[in-house]
């Protein structure tokens, strides 16, 4: 096994067990009743960590200069805009990941 097929175990694995039903934000198709059918499996994770680690990278740019209230205010804001794509971004529940 080389390197690559090591490094892709990880993902694999995730996508086999808790990612399965995972989808992306592009949408590949609408169905007859308006619904949309979104990019799923290793494309769908493609397609969704690049854009969570953009939104979190703008919201704690500077981390180390950030006050304790303000962080946590920055905090609840990103989980909120994350449940805005439920679908795609969410891991954990909210008193899970504040605390």
């Amino acid at each position: 096994m080389n390197w690559l097929d090591r490094a892709a175990l990880p993902c694999r694995f995730t996508l086999a067990t808790i990612g399965k039903d995972k989808v992306g934000f592009t949408v590949t198709e609408t169905l007859p009743n308006g619904d949309p059918v979104y990019i799923k499996g290793f494309a769908a994770w493609w397609n969704a960590i690049p854009c969570a680690i953009t939104g979190y990278r703008c919201l704690f740019r500077r981390v180390d200069d950030i006050a304790e209230d303000q962080l946590e205010k920055r905090l609840q804001k990103w989980y909120r805009s994350a449940e805005q794509h439920a679908r795609q971004l969410h891991e954990v529940e909210r008193e899970d990941y504040l605390d």
